[in-house]
Order: structure tokens, then sequence, then C-alpha cells
């Protein structure tokens, strides 16, 4: 039986399971994939007869320039050698990270400190929250998400009351 689900493949034989035939009809749970020949060993068999662990051998493609012992991406290259895909933006030449595009193309996956922070005031509750934290610090300049603590001549805690977003 064809599982919509799972794009055509098949489903497994047994009863009240859905999940998706990995070998002999069955899924992985059900007996599809054989299982380590040591001994009280329940791991999946890789490569061979044995799981990674008893001797088992796990198939990693390695880049096929001469002397790269990288691992392949696409083409059977490894990135250096011209194995990755590059950033779908026009005109840029970076190598593309997430969804076709690089770090400084796709928004979503630049680093908060690469973004226009606001600076907003603290409530008086977190201003308190932040005054304790600040009195567990023993040294002179502590930097704690952003945020710089200091400490005066007369031991008394100084936080700044700001916060970035």
């Amino acid at each position: 039986m064809k599982c919509a689900f799972h794009k055509g493949r098949g489903k497994c034989r047994m009863p009240d399971c859905h999940n998706q035939v990995y070998a002999r009809q069955l899924c992985v749970r059900h007996g599809g994939k054989k299982i380590c020949l040591r001994p009280h060993c329940t791991a999946h068999a890789r490569g061979n007869a044995f799981c990674l662990k008893h001797g088992g051998v796990a198939k990693r493609r390695t880049c096929e320039v001469d002397g790269c012992v990288k691992l392949a991406h696409a083409n059977h290259k490894c990135v250096a050698h011209g194995g990755g895909r590059y950033c779908k933006s026009p005109g840029c030449s970076f190598h593309a990270r997430f969804a076709g595009l690089c770090l400084q193309c796709n928004s979503d996956l630049t680093p908060l400190d690469l973004r226009n922070h606001v600076m907003l005031p603290l409530d008086d509750v977190d201003f308190s929250i932040l005054q304790v934290l600040a009195k567990e610090f023993t040294s002179k300049r502590v930097h704690i998400d952003g945020l710089e603590v200091w400490k005066d001549e007369d031991s008394s805690t100084q936080v700044p009351n700001v916060v970035e977003t």
C-alpha cells in the first residue's frame, strides 16, 4: 500500500503501523533494518553486520579531488573545491546557508549584533532583578548578554538602566 504522506512510498505491513517502509515491507521499528550481530546489542547494523560501536562502517563520501579528505557535499566535492551551492541573490558570490541564500542576503539568519538595536528603558522589576544579579559578580567589569556591569570603588554595584533588544 502506498502512502501519500511519504510521497508514494510504501507503508509498513504491520497492522496499525503508518511508518514508511525501509526494507522487506517493514519499517525500521518492526525489523526492516538489520540488528547488530553482537550478543545483547540492539543497535542497528551499519555498513555490514555490526553497529558502529562493534565494528560497523559509516559510509561517508569524501571529496573526489586528489589528496582532499574533506566530506563531499554537492557534485562529489567539498565546499572548497566547488561542491557547495552559491547564494541565489543576484551579484552575490557567497555560499548559500539556508533557503538558497547566504547570511548577508537572508536577514533571518543575520546574527543579532549585526541587526539594528533598539534601546528600551527597563521597568522597575527588571532593573531590580539585574541589581540582584549584578551583586553576584566580583570582578570590576563583566559583560552579561550585551549589558556592561561594573563596580564602584565603594563596592556598590551599578547597572545601566537600559537593555538591548
